[in-house]
């Protein structure tokens, strides 16, 4: 069984000791643009996986979701980080902070656009982006680093 969860499950976590070793590996993660009123496994190789096409030059993948098509691209996490689908422990009020359990882990997924290609314009593509530039950004800034600039 393959999971699919929504966006809000899905943490990018560039520190690994919050993914136990014994979290099991997702073999396939789908980020779609809907909510389903699902939580658990699902036949997704047997019904939406079996229909998915993929271009070979692009890489774009074509599928269809309740009649709705979808255009998808697989991308894998940033160097450094793990993916980790979370799952909220038990019931809180509103003044209890949230808790989490690690469910899955993974190192690429697939996401989906309604009907247009994936781009470089896509807000997954743009948080890679960001953790790119915020990364140069925090990097400590060497002697040698501000001799090149003089």
């Amino acid at each position: 069984h393959t999971h699919t969860h929504t966006m809000a499950d899905i943490v990018l976590d560039k520190q690994m000791h919050t993914a136990p070793a014994s979290t099991p590996t997702a073999q396939r993660v789908h980020f779609m643009p809907c909510e389903i009123e699902h939580d658990g496994a699902a036949p997704v190789a047997d019904y939406f996986d079996a229909a998915t096409e993929t271009e070979t030059d692009s890489g774009v993948h074509t599928a269809a979701f309740r009649g709705r098509a979808l255009k998808g691209l697989t991308v894998p996490c940033p160097p450094g980080y793990t993916g980790v689908v979370l799952k909220e422990r038990g019931s809180r009020t509103d003044k209890q902070e949230r808790r989490w359990n690690t469910v899955l882990k993974f190192d690429e997924f697939t996401y989906w656009n309604l009907e247009t290609e994936p781009s470089a314009n896509d807000a997954v593509q743009k948080v890679f982006d960001w953790i790119g530039l915020a990364s140069a950004m925090h990097e400590p800034v060497t002697a040698e680093d501000m001799a090149k600039t003089n």
